[in-house]
């Protein structure tokens, strides 16, 4: 069974192949024959790409299948976007082409982990998130209202 992705790393792609970094790749789980499964798809907004480890997208496609119709046709959506690939020992993953010229992937990247899986982003994109989302994060916590 994988593990959880946390953490924002650089990397970049060469040759249509990404090196996920190992504070990640020692999270994937293998299957039964050794090998590193993952389902890699489009984002909702087409500027990343995810890449899920394949126990962790079988879990999701269950849960999306189950849902509203909302999740089913975000569900479609991943679906016709996919593409299933095997990631080496040495943490080399092919990215298809279809992902890399929809996101406008072409070097340099931001891997960031989203607890269940990886999102890649171009750098200028994931700054204009990272911006967008430090300004909306309250800054007046109490401790009384957090329960961790």
């Amino acid at each position: 069974m994988s593990g959880k992705f946390y953490s924002v790393v650089l990397g970049s792609v060469s040759k249509f192949r990404v090196v996920i970094p190992s504070i990640f790749k020692s999270e994937f789980g293998k299957d039964a024959h050794g090998k590193y499964n993952v389902f890699c798809t489009l984002s909702p907004t087409g500027k990343e790409i995810y890449i899920f480890p394949l126990d962790t997208w079988e879990l999701t496609y269950e849960k999306l299948k189950e849902g509203t119709k909302r999740e089913k046709d975000l569900l479609d959506y991943f679906i016709r976007k996919a593409s299933k690939q095997i990631m080496e020992d040495n943490g080399r993953l092919r990215l298809s082409d279809r992902l890399l010229s929809a996101t406008g992937i072409t070097d340099n990247v931001i891997l960031q982990g989203e607890g269940s899986f990886i999102s890649i982003w171009i750098p200028e994109n994931h700054q204009i998130y990272d911006e967008k989302q430090n300004q909306e994060l309250p800054t007046d916590f109490k401790a009384s209202e957090i329960r961790i």
